[in-house]
């Protein structure tokens, strides 16, 4: 064999190791299996209007879902499923410490997903779903187990992944569709700093010619939480999410 054939040889060996790691990302048939499964949450003030939306996911028997906390805001929520199917939902049950909320819903959502009680682990591949800035369809993205910290005294997965404003509540896949955690957070400090300032009200009410400063700048902030992209962001281990609601495991 000449050295011009050995070497494609082994150029043909890398090309199929290669081929068969980026195979592995291919996580199209398992997104269709549980995209269904990924519900759009909506919390309205009483007058009806829109407070908040986040994602969340069906579990139990198919008539409850887990979501965030901080998601939950409103007089009344609703849940709408990939098909357009909008149900009215009451908070069943809810964990503030640890930012998550059990939904229920009169009458069965969805196919309940099925919830993984092992640990994650650092490295391992997984995916998101859920939708991103208000979207009307689920959308995903691939994601690496990067690491675990800790945050207001419980252990989060941090993932290297584009977290969104709408993304919380959704819920993070193990590569067999298989429910790893729920998502919750962006990284970073800037974050935390524009919820602190979205949230604030202001003592002093000030003008600068036809333009009210402190609520302009209260635009502004909602307008860069739903365009900001981090490129982190944190789940909630399905083992916390087991512990705080027994019956949803599967």
């Amino acid at each position: 064999m000449t050295f011009c054939a050995r070497r494609s040889e082994r150029g043909l060996r890398h090309l199929k190791a290669g081929l068969t790691v980026n195979n592995s990302m291919d996580f199209s048939d398992r997104y269709d299996a549980v995209a269904p499964s990924v519900v759009k949450v909506t919390s309205y003030a009483a007058d009806g209007k829109a407070e908040s939306i986040g994602s969340g996911i069906a579990v139990g028997n198919g008539s409850f879902v887990v979501t965030c906390d901080h998601c939950i805001t409103g007089a009344y929520s609703t849940v709408s499923t990939a098909e357009g199917r909008e149900h009215r939902v009451s908070l069943h049950s809810t964990d503030r410490d640890r930012d998550l909320a059990l939904l229920k819903c009169a009458e069965r959502i969805a196919n309940p997903a099925a919830v993984l009680c092992d640990r994650a682990k650092v490295g391992q591949p997984s995916f998101c779903v859920g939708y991103p800035m208000g979207v009307t369809t689920p959308h995903a993205m691939f994601a690496h187990i990067a690491g675990f910290e800790i945050v207001c005294g419980f252990e989060l997965i941090r993932l290297d992944a584009s977290v969104n404003h709408g993304n919380s509540g959704g819920p993070l896949f193990d590569m067999d569709g298989r429910v790893m955690g729920i998502v919750n957070a962006k990284h970073g400090g800037l974050s935390k700093i524009l919820d602190k300032a979205e949230a604030g009200k202001g003592k002093l009410q000030m003008w600068s010619g036809e333009m009210e400063v402190f609520g302009t700048l209260k635009e502004v902030i909602t307008e860069m939480r739903v365009n900001l992209n981090l490129g982190i962001g944190y789940a909630i281990p399905s083992d916390a999410m087991i512990a705080t609601f027994p019956d949803i495991a599967s």
